[in-house]
């Protein structure tokens, strides 16, 4: 701000010299020199304009002092010639100033989008910065409360599985089995929102480590199981021959996974089996595997596809109230 008004006066100068000097050298009697003044003040006039034109109180102060004094000076002389000069001299500084103006707003318009960009990546990066924050307080404000409601839940089943020892009539037995139930329920959706904050902070880590892919879906067929005959559910495993026995990977998340699905699968069915269906092959020491649930239950409709891998979403609105659950096991697993 402070070298605008010291800019103005140093073209305004320049362009008095540019000016006087054309003024100057201009002949009286040489009709080839003054052909070429005329296009001399044209062409510094022009060539200023792209220096200058952004700035366009400093390019009127310049073209203005150069412009005028040969004007003046052609327009006063008794010749035909120069006033047709002064005429063309005074058109060129008229084509000269809208120019100028067109410039110097376009510059403006610029500047200010230019300011508004930097303005919209600032605060894009400032949110940015808020929103990782809060996630990450959102984690380990999860992490502590889902330590702290664990303690005392893996206290509650470990007595409940006590009581269960104990004689106990059948409906005690019935009362006990619901507190187990309701218990390790409430682990899981705090495993599962514990999980997804993890996710959503780039913090879930995978590990890489040998193990029996096989052990896997009979400890989750086994751990299942149970549920399954209560429906009245055949479970069914159906592990293919070229299926490696141990495989590098993360065993827990592969069981969470199986988990997820076929906890699902049992969830939706009520009569029939659910199938979990393993195939590999090895390929230049890399194992590919496929890993399938499938189940004869009430199945999803082509359209909700998309809508159960959502956080907090089902395919259905009733799901929740006829079945339960948080909407989340499925967004866990993609």
């Amino acid at each position: 701000a402070r070298l605008y008004p010291i800019l103005i006066v140093e073209a305004a100068i320049a362009g008095a010299l540019w000016g006087l000097l054309c003024t100057w050298l201009y002949p009286e009697d040489s009709s080839v020199l003054k052909e070429l003044t005329v296009p001399i003040i044209m062409g510094v006039s022009s060539a200023a304009l792209v220096s200058l034109g952004p700035i366009l109180p400093a390019y009127i102060a310049f073209f203005g002092c150069m412009l005028i004094p040969g004007t003046v000076a052609m327009a006063l002389r008794d010749s035909y010639v120069e006033h047709m000069l002064a005429l063309v001299l005074g058109l060129l500084s008229i084509a000269l100033l809208l120019n100028g103006i067109r410039i110097s707003r376009n510059h403006m318009r610029d500047l200010r989008l230019t300011a508004e960009l930097e303005s919209a990546l600032h605060n894009e990066a400032q949110a940015r910065i808020a929103a990782d924050a809060a996630s990450e307080a959102k984690t380990r404000f999860l992490a502590a409360m889902s330590h702290e409601i664990r303690t005392p839940m893996n206290g509650v089943l470990g007595m409940s599985q006590i009581l269960r020892r104990t004689e106990l009539t059948e409906d005690q037995s019935e009362i006990v089995g619901m507190i187990e139930r309701s218990g390790e329920a409430l682990l899981t959706i705090i495993n599962d929102i514990l999980d997804f904050s993890k996710i959503e902070a780039g913090k879930f880590e995978i590990e890489a480590e040998p193990f029996s892919l096989a052990g896997v879906i009979d400890d989750v067929a086994a751990l299942l199981g149970s549920g399954a005959n209560e429906k009245g559910i055949e479970l069914i495993t159906d592990i293919a021959p070229d299926v490696p026995n141990y495989v590098i990977g993360d065993a827990g998340r592969v069981r969470q996974i199986l988990t997820n699905l076929v906890g699902n699968a049992i969830k939706f069915t009520s009569e029939g089996h659910v199938l979990i269906k393993a195939n590999g092959t090895v390929e230049d020491g890399k194992v590919w595997l496929s890993i399938s649930v499938k189940d004869t239950g009430i199945g999803i409709p082509g359209n909700k596809l998309d809508t159960v891998f959502r956080q907090f979403e089902q395919a259905d609105s009733s799901t929740t109230r006829r079945f339960g659950g948080t909407g989340l096991g499925l967004s866990i697993c993609r």
